[in-house]
């Protein structure tokens, strides 16, 4: 299937992408945020979009992010889409909150996204991830430690970010660049395995593939699947139940039916 009708079925499947929507997208330069902003453009006519973008320089990069700063703005300036620059010192700040660079990173990442949304009204804010992110994040939480709603891994939607390219693979995002001619921009830091996700990325995932299961991420993110479909069953029973045993009054008061509770199995 074509990409374009790929995003547009999950995005309808997942109610992603409405008529009038006013969508941030987060741009890096790398090829994942260059074809999710390449493919909503193509949308933009279908469903009478308002599309900007943002590009976060993390100073952590001097030379390549001012390169990317460049970059960014050129394919906006073409494809007649503003542009918000920022730049914050990751580095300096994860000192200070005494966290890990990535964690820092991805923290003030959601925290600008959702700063520029209030301000501009912009209604969805568009993030790049894929399946193999999908992937790496199942990964990272098993390792670090989850139950089973971890391993429903990211969510396609969740408040006003979307994820419209999770049913896409590393692999067809390159095709696509390729096949439309789109430049990008390769951050070499993510050939470093000295972060985890990069670790899980380069190290861990191929050595999974050769001496346990080829088709190792397919695996995962059918389990992902089968748990999601699960969890998501078992809260819609579990609401159904709340709503017979948990009232509230007027006063905001929360009235228990003990009864009803004590029958109740643990779960």
């Amino acid at each position: 299937m074509d990409l374009l009708h790929k995003i547009i079925s999950f995005s309808e499947e997942n109610c992603l992408i409405s008529q009038h929507d006013s969508i941030l997208v987060a741009l890096s330069g790398g090829a994942d945020s260059v074809t999710l902003l390449h493919l909503l453009t193509r949308l933009r006519k279908k469903y009478n979009l308002t599309i900007s973008a943002v590009y976060l320089n993390h100073q952590l990069r001097k030379k390549a992010a001012e390169q990317e700063e460049i970059f960014c703005q050129n394919i906006c300036d073409n494809l007649d889409i503003e542009l918000h620059l920022t730049s914050i010192d990751i580095a300096t700040l994860a000192k200070k909150n005494k966290k890990g660079i990535e964690e820092t990173a991805r923290e003030q990442r959601y925290e600008l996204f959702e700063t520029l949304a209030n301000e501009y009204k912009y209604n969805k804010v568009a993030l790049g991830h894929h399946q193999n992110d999908q992937v790496e994040t199942i990964l990272f939480r098993i390792f670090r430690g989850t139950g089973k709603t971890g391993l429903k891994g990211i969510p396609a939607k969740r408040d006003i970010f979307i994820r419209p390219m999770l049913s896409i693979s590393k692999e067809e995002i390159l095709s696509y660049v390729n096949l439309h001619n789109l430049n990008y921009c390769e951050d070499k830091s993510n050939r470093q395995s000295v972060f985890k996700r990069n670790y899980i990325r380069n190290k861990l995932i191929p050595l999974l593939k050769t001496n346990l299961n080829q088709s190792v991420e397919k695996a995962i993110l059918n389990l992902s699947d089968t748990i999601a479909e699960e969890e998501n069953f078992l809260e819609s029973i579990l609401e159904k139940k709340l709503k017979q045993i948990l009232t509230l009054t007027v006063g905001n008061k929360i009235i228990l039916k003990k009864e009803l509770y004590l029958k109740c199995d643990r779960w």
